[in-house]
């Protein structure tokens, strides 16, 4: 997944903030987490769950490749 620009729909940043994970954390999954469900039929785009670890702590994200932006869409 590469590095540069994220999208994040408004419902992602609320948990994100509920649940205390940082920008630098979904970047770390992205990177170095694990492809472990691809939703190829979902709408608008497909998409895929990825887990990675931050320390002892799971973490689960979904994200498609947004057509429009070109850059990955966190769901």
């Amino acid at each position: 997944m590469p590095s540069g620009r994220l999208i994040f729909r408004v419902h992602v940043i609320q948990r994100m903030f509920q649940r205390r994970i940082r920008l630098n954390d979904i970047r770390h999954i992205l990177s170095k987490g694990e492809v472990i469900e691809d939703y190829p039929d979902d709408t608008p785009y497909p998409s895929r769950l990825v887990l990675g670890w931050r320390g002892t702590r799971p973490l689960h994200v979904v994200v498609d490749w947004d057509g429009v932006e070109h850059a990955p869409c966190m769901l």
